[in-house]
């Protein structure tokens, strides 16, 4: 269980069905951001985005796109829920993908509100399961509410409960533990520092379930990066979660709870 007496975030933690995860340990260090990572300290226009320079970072695609227009790829993963696009303001959006290691390709998208709309703040969202793919839909609410929010796939493709990723992948499965949630939230501050010409005064976490579980380890290797932390249903305890899955499986059918009051509870 994560120890959160020391940490300077607020991490507020809600009960809820359990997806797919994995916690495991890495001692591996992320380098901090470098002069070439400061965004610039003057406004830039959407399409300026194209041509930032991050660290480990490239923008693939930086528009302005019209009020209502978007529509999610239809590559979109399992556990994207449904979203009303059709109410998303006008925002900058902007596409690319993090390399920290010759292995990795985090992909991630930026939604920036417009300036006269942007409420100051940043949020970064969480995964569910095994990530794998872009949830849009997470990102829907926080762009309508102003927030510069972004996003990421934290560096793999695949399906929700799909961890075959993983195997002989370790840069992977390093980036799905911890590394792509912190590069995007060193990435993401500063292209919003760049779109803005300045820095948000506040940064946020929301996610849950996989979600959850980067919120408290965000939380707990980098204190500094969050004003606030809403890590709910986090699957972040995983050998006896796994073990009361196991117990829970036992104890259905005959001698145990009935397979056909499944329903009813």
């Amino acid at each position: 269980m994560v120890k959160t007496s020391y940490l300077s975030a607020f991490a507020v933690t809600l009960s809820g069905a359990v997806l797919l995860s994995a916690c495991t340990k890495s001692g591996e260090a992320v380098v901090e951001p470098t002069a070439t990572q400061q965004a610039e300290t003057t406004a830039l226009s959407c399409d300026g985005l194209a041509s930032l320079q991050l660290e480990n970072t490239v923008i693939q695609s930086a528009e302005l796109m019209a009020a209502g227009s978007f529509q999610p790829p239809p590559s979109t993963g399992p556990g994207s829920r449904p979203a009303d696009y059709s109410s998303l303001p006008e925002f900058c959006r902007v596409t690319g993908s993090i390399k920290p290691t010759e292995a990795s390709d985090i992909q991630f998208e930026a939604w920036l509100p417009l300036t006269e709309s942007w409420n100051g703040h940043f949020m970064q969202v969480g995964n569910g399961g095994a990530a794998g793919s872009l949830l849009y839909s997470s990102m829907v609410e926080p762009l309508k509410r102003g927030y510069a929010v972004v996003h990421t796939d934290t560096g793999h493709k695949g399906a929700t409960g799909d961890f075959s990723w993983a195997l002989g992948e370790p840069e992977k499965l390093t980036d799905y533990q911890y590394r792509a949630v912190r590069e995007l939230t060193l990435t993401g501050k500063a292209i919003t520092t760049t779109r803005y010409g300045e820095a948000p005064d506040k940064a946020f976490w929301y996610g849950c379930s996989t979600g959850g579980r980067q919120g408290l380890l965000e939380a707990q290797r980098y204190p500094e990066d969050y004003d606030a932390i809403v890590a709910g249903a986090p699957a972040n305890n995983w050998e006896p979660l796994q073990l009361l899955s196991v117990h829970i499986t036992k104890n259905l059918g005959p001698g145990g709870f009935p397979v056909q009051k499944l329903g009813l509870l």
